[in-house]
């Protein structure tokens, strides 16, 4: 039991690292940004101011530029997910995909198309999740970094239909990608380490989620301040 709850309290933290690493990864936005108090109340959980603040915004559309724009709508999504509004939230995902389409090579479509998977995860709708996040692949060279992220949300879908094998060999990419980009102690290792724990525990064998639990409050306890 107490294993359980420690991966579930680890999965609520996980949220907010994920989503924060999402938010860094639309391409084009800079840091000082309108669109950046947005994401920054988002990521603290203030998810009405960050809902209301991102409407006042797109409001305000004058004040934007294509990606800062892109942003909020992604912004919204994440706001709508937290929630559990997943068809509003599949919507804003849905349209950043459009705004990408209509920005040429530069747009973040391999984002745009995880996000529609992740948002069809959410909804249960494993086929089209599993669609689009190959649809994200095939947009990315073989090593690039955000494969991690999509292989991530494949190995959530495989875990939610019981096929755990399949979840933890897409884990073990995630890793292997991970280890080309990462220093040993970045906290998206200790967010793989922890998916890897909760597939172990699913799978009734738990000292091997524990070792990865372990594994991943190691890297907490270096890199979280």
């Amino acid at each position: 039991m107490w294993i359980a709850t420690l991966a579930l309290c680890l999965d609520e933290d996980y949220e907010l690292i994920d989503l924060m690493e999402q938010m860094k990864r639309e391409a084009g936005v800079r840091e000082n940004c309108f669109a950046s108090l947005g994401w920054l109340l988002h990521a603290k959980g203030e998810y009405e101011k960050a809902r209301s603040y991102v409407q006042q915004l797109l409001n305000e559309h004058s004040l934007l530029d294509e990606p800062a724009i892109r942003l909020c709508y992604s912004i919204l999504g994440g706001v709508a997910t937290a929630f559990k509004e997943y068809d509003e939230s599949l919507i804003y995902c849905q349209h950043v995909l459009k705004l990408c389409q209509k920005c040429g090579e530069d747009a973040p479509l391999p984002v745009a198309y995880q996000d529609i998977g992740e948002a069809y995860y959410w909804k249960k709708d494993y086929d089209l999740a599993l669609e689009y996040e190959q649809k994200a692949l095939d947009l990315l060279p073989e090593e690039h970094l955000q494969r991690s992220y999509i292989y991530r949300v494949i190995a959530r879908v495989y875990r939610a239909t019981y096929h755990y094998d399949l979840s933890l060999s897409y884990h073990q990419k995630v890793l292997d990608i991970q280890k080309k980009h990462l220093h040993e102690n970045h906290l998206d290792f200790a967010a793989a380490y922890n998916s890897i724990a909760a597939v172990y525990h699913n799978m009734r064998l738990y000292e091997k989620a524990l070792g990865y639990l372990n594994k991943a409050l190691s890297i907490c306890k270096k890199s979280l301040p």
